[in-house]
């Protein structure tokens, strides 16, 4: 995750810090040093901030979340994103767990 988060944020060249990450998500969210920590070792971001960002940033939510699919898609409106984030969102925090595990194997195999 936090590797996508700064593929977004800098430049291929660029050397990006959690300060780097916490400021992208600025002044909707207050990101801690522990939360990119957290990510940069592959835990999840929380649904209500992927989609923050990625529409903030027009990009993929799905693809902020699980790396699949394009980074940035054709089409200016992200519907597909947008339904399948809200579907993430509604779910328990344990079934989104269980999702989100799910999209990481299948990206690693």
């Amino acid at each position: 995750m936090f590797d996508r988060v700064a593929q977004v944020i800098s430049n291929p060249s660029d050397k990006v810090t959690w300060r780097d990450i916490a400021k992208a998500f600025r002044p909707k969210f207050k990101i801690s040093q522990s939360t990119a920590s957290k990510w940069a070792r592959g835990g999840g971001m929380e649904v209500d901030k992927a989609i923050w960002f990625s529409n903030k940033y027009k990009i993929s939510g799905w693809w902020l979340l699980t790396g699949e699919g394009p980074k940035r898609p054709d089409r200016p409106a992200m519907e597909e994103d947008d339904v399948i984030l809200e579907i993430l969102d509604r779910l328990s925090g344990a079934d989104r767990e269980e999702v989100l595990r799910f999209a990481e194997f299948r990206e690693a195999h």
